[in-house]
């Protein structure tokens, strides 16, 4: 308790001068992430984007049947992992962070599902997107939260796989998975 009031002067002190002076203290600039300003991110669950992929396949399955065009997703899942991790597999029908920002105008309106090992980096990533006036969430628990419930991975050209980029070997999935670190 003691700590965060001596915290807490030394943030509004900090804040002072920096106001004051018109410039940024060191001490300020010590604190960083402390006095940063940060976008609160919503979650979706893994049983919450896997219905939504459910309930999308139904709508897809049913305008096919009717010879209707096949209607776009109210959603986009975007792997915020990078290369060498997408590589190895990502969940199905996502795409890469550099896929959605070479057609982000196809995406208008649409809401961006950001996942990547366990939801720091989409995090990040769907509060860049929030700042920018997309709306956007973050799937709690990320890859390795879909793959403790077992459900499908696919490379990026779409075939099925049971190979996931673990990012790490302290990162563990059920045996079904073959991690890759």
């Amino acid at each position: 308790m003691k700590y965060a009031f001596i915290v807490a002067c030394v943030a509004s002190a900090c804040l002072a001068s920096a106001f004051t002076l018109g410039s940024v203290s060191p001490a300020h600039a010590q604190l960083g992430g402390l006095l940063a300003r940060r976008v609160s991110v919503p979650e979706i669950s893994v049983a919450q984007v896997r219905k939504m992929q459910q309930q999308h396949q139904k709508q897809v399955d049913s305008a096919k049947k009717q010879e209707m065009p096949t209607p776009d997703p109210a959603f986009v899942l975007v792997d915020a992992r990078s290369p060498e991790e997408t590589e190895v597999s990502v969940i199905p029908g996502a795409i890469t962070v550099k896929q959605f920002e070479a057609q982000q105008e196809k995406f208008a309106g649409t809401t961006v599902i950001a996942y990547c090992t366990s939801g720091y980096r989409s995090d990040r990533y769907a509060a860049k997107l929030i700042d920018k006036g997309i709306k956007a969430k973050n799937m709690k628990a990320s890859i390795l939260g879909w793959c403790a419930a077992k459900l499908p991975l696919e490379t990026l050209d779409r075939k099925p796989t049971n190979r996931v980029h673990t990012y790490s070997s302290q990162n563990t999935v059920p045996k079904i998975y073959e991690a890759i670190h």
